[in-house]
């Protein structure tokens, strides 16, 4: 890394908040400059906008550039990656929302649930709905709070719901997974505080190591051992928000220590713990 790369690295900037009211939103106002995310999932959507740069987003069958003022719409479960697409980097305001919460206001506007709530598009122009992700994400929006907060909140989930939501579709795994791919899964749901090996996973599922590996990440997306580390970050995040301090929690989580569990922590998420768990209060 050269000293203009060094430079960029350093002005990364990442504020993170829980929004007000009762649900479980989580807010995100990030700048961006080397950070490569690691394949990962998010056990709530996002929904964001981009305000500067360019950031281009993949996963295992698709990908698209989001550039200033596009919107940001991914699903829950969905494994992906990203990094910049303009030299400078990229500048996002994040939604994280519950998945419960967007089924909540699926019903209260009408709509029977049969599924899963998707969005068949990673990037969209939408003016109104990016206007709407701006104001709740704005500083003063807290300042007027709870009732505020969640009204912009609703109209966020109304936009994202009526314009852009593939009705309720199923996981993009489902078709793809074989009894084997889903005992190695379940094994790793099970075990992942555990030091879990290719090996084990070969005798559970009941085929061979390598046909294991090309199988999985056909259904998944992603190779066991990745999936493995997600699972564990998702882990880290609840009992992170649970209050756990940051070295139980990576012991408890199966890392091999604080160090380890903060570099795949930040991996994923772009946080350090610490950063999360010291911002993620009410505001």
């Amino acid at each position: 890394m050269n000293h203009d790369d060094d430079m960029l690295a350093a002005s990364e900037c990442i504020s993170f908040w829980r929004g007000d009211g009762p649900c479980g939103t989580e807010l995100l106002k990030g700048r961006y400059r080397t950070l490569r995310f690691a394949p990962h999932a998010h056990d709530r959507y996002l929904l964001g906008l981009i305000t500067d740069g360019a950031l281009e987003i993949v996963d295992p069958w698709r990908s698209a550039v989001a550039t200033v003022g596009q919107v940001i719409l991914y699903n829950h479960d969905q494994v992906h990656w990203g990094h910049a697409a303009a030299r400078n980097g990229w500048s996002i305001l994040s939604i994280y929302l519950p998945p419960d919460d967007l089924d909540r206001a699926a019903r209260e506007m009408g709509r029977s649930a049969a599924g899963t709530i998707g969005f068949a598009t990673i990037v969209a122009e939408d003016s109104g709905l990016a206007r709407k992700i701006a104001a709740l994400c704005a500083a003063d929006a807290r300042a007027h709070g709870a009732l505020a907060s969640e009204s912009l909140l609703s109209a966020v989930l109304a936009d994202a719901l009526t314009r852009h939501a593939d009705g309720y579709v199923r996981r993009p795994t489902v078709g793809r997974e074989s009894r084997a791919t889903r005992l190695a899964r379940d094994f790793i749901d099970d075990n992942y505080a555990s030091n879990v090996s290719l090996r084990e996973l070969s005798h559970v599922s009941g085929i061979g190591r390598y046909w294991l590996i090309k199988a999985f990440k056909t259904a998944y997306g992603i190779p066991p051992y990745a999936y493995l580390t997600n699972v564990r970050v998702r882990h880290a995040l609840r009992l992170l928000r649970d209050g756990m301090a940051i070295a139980e929690v990576a012991l408890a989580c199966g890392f091999a220590d604080q160090s380890h569990l903060s570099r795949m922590f930040k991996r994923a998420t772009g946080l350090t713990p610490g950063r999360f768990k010291c911002d993620l209060r009410w505001r």
